[in-house]
């Protein structure tokens, strides 16, 4: 019985990270890489969790008092804890570099093997978690305690990727900078979570920085992907199969979780009130974490900067009421369900039946995706006027991103705009207002 339960606690461990592989498995559209190589990075990861014991042996006469001044826990947290752990983490990835070079042609592959290893180095940890207080932690450790571990890390391959693609001035002192910003996240989440003085609040301090290193995380995948040799507009990253796979592994975890806690206390009942305690407490951040990370921003060559926010906002109801509501941050809509279309033949279908423009359907050719303000997307279509493909008019789709936006066939709703000689569409300051809106549509293939 002790050996199946320690089977199970190196298999649950190791599952708890692999959530976020098959996270990255998902956003890789470009270039997918063979799985033996993420394994061998994730089993590196795993297996050099021992240097740490080395390193802290060598750095055991530093003699930082975690139990001592706040700045003696903070040098602690971060030369004695962030430091050693952040090299560990690094090391598979600088190893898998040299011994397969070629896999690394984009810049998410530096990002997903620098997050394979850190995965790897966490299921480790968690293995020494769950042993010593159950697998009633495995909740908590998936959403926060890997995830920054994977952030971390993936800082430090951040600034390889603006060193060899943005082409910064310094690329060396970028490189190293990003890794010192690894030590400090790792120091400081550590730090407030260690020092009895914050007690009290320390924990929404970490909490509250986690939250933000999420949208820093969003941020630097979002970038890494548009930056891809590969890019093309033909491919997204498939939000809803994201979120929904998301969701159902943090499922798996909250029963994991209230099993776990009937069984301690000895009566199934509890499942039940832990099963909702779940849902409705580390539900929250479940879900924030869930649809920030799947939300992208596809625009070839853009970097955007990096910013220190949280990943959601409140806002006001839109109706009448007062109650103020959260929304996630990012677009939320799939684009998958309109760029399988993309520089195809469609035909393009009024949603009236007293269709005030088009009358008909149209045959269309949608040509070229453009952004205007706020970097939202149009398409660019091309409407043939007659049998003859040269005879066309271009027109502006916008797809709908709210309420319905989709047929009951799943055919995308758009709406359809006049392109006038003023615009100029490479303007991004014009946004839907500065056009004409003809009527609803909704975008068939013509194949």
């Amino acid at each position: 019985m002790e050996i199946a339960h320690t089977l199970f606690i190196y298999v649950f461990a190791i599952f708890l990270s692999w959530i976020w592989v098959d996270y990255y498995r998902l956003i890789d559209i470009y270039d997918k890489k063979k799985f033996q190589y993420i394994l061998f990075t994730f089993a590196l990861g795993f297996s050099c969790t021992f240097l740490i014991f080395l390193l802290h042996f060598l750095l055991g006469d530093i003699g930082f008092d975690k139990d001592g001044k706040w700045w003696e826990v903070a040098l602690y947290a971060t030369l004695e804890v962030g430091f050693p752990e952040e090299i560990v983490k690094i090391l598979p990835l600088i190893i898998t570099y040299y011994l397969f070079p070629k896999i690394f042609n984009e810049p998410i592959d530096l990002l997903g093997f620098a997050t394979f290893s850190a995965l790897g180095f966490a299921a480790a940890e968690n293995i020494l978690y769950i042993e010593r207080y159950g697998e009633g932690v495995a909740l908590s450790r998936t959403i926060i305690a890997v995830l920054s571990h994977t952030f971390d890390t993936a800082l430090f391959a951040y600034g390889i990727i603006l060193a060899r693609y943005k082409k910064t001035q310094y690329p060396t002192a970028t490189i190293f900078l990003f890794f010192v910003f690894a030590v400090l996240s790792h120091g400081f989440y550590d730090f407030w979570l260690m020092w009895k003085g914050s007690e009290k609040f320390g924990y929404y301090i970490t909490l509250t920085f986690y939250l933000i290193t999420v949208s820093i995380y969003s941020t630097i995948l979002n970038n890494a992907i548009n930056n891809s040799k590969f890019f093309s507009y033909k491919h997204v990253v498939n939000s809803g199969k994201i979120t929904k796979r998301l969701f159902q592994y943090f499922l798996i975890l909250i029963i994991i979780d209230s099993i776990d806690s009937a069984i301690d206390i000895g009566h199934f009942g509890i499942f039940f009130l832990q099963f909702i305690y779940d849902i409705f407490n580390p539900g929250f951040f479940i879900a924030v974490v869930v649809l920030r990370l799947s939300r992208f921003t596809l625009i070839e060559g853009q970097w955007k900067p990096i910013k220190l926010e949280l990943p959601f906002r409140i806002v006001g109801s839109s109706g009448r009421g007062t109650m103020l509501r959260v929304e996630v941050k990012g677009e939320g809509y799939n684009e998958t369900v309109i760029n399988q279309f993309y520089q195809e033949d469609v035909i393009i279908c009024p949603m009236s039946r007293n269709s005030p423009f088009l009358r008909e359907p149209r045959k269309a050719y949608i040509d070229k995706k453009i952004f205007l303000k706020g970097d939202q997307s149009y398409y660019l279509t091309k409407f043939y006027m007659s049998s003859n493909k040269k005879d066309f008019a271009y027109f502006l789709l916008k797809p709908k991103t709210s309420g319905k936006t989709e047929t009951r066939k799943g055919s995308p709703l758009a709406g359809l705009f006049i392109i006038e000689g003023k615009h100029d569409l490479t303007d991004n300051t014009l946004d839907y207002k500065d056009f004409e809106f003809k009527e609803w549509v909704y975008i068939q293939s013509d194949k």
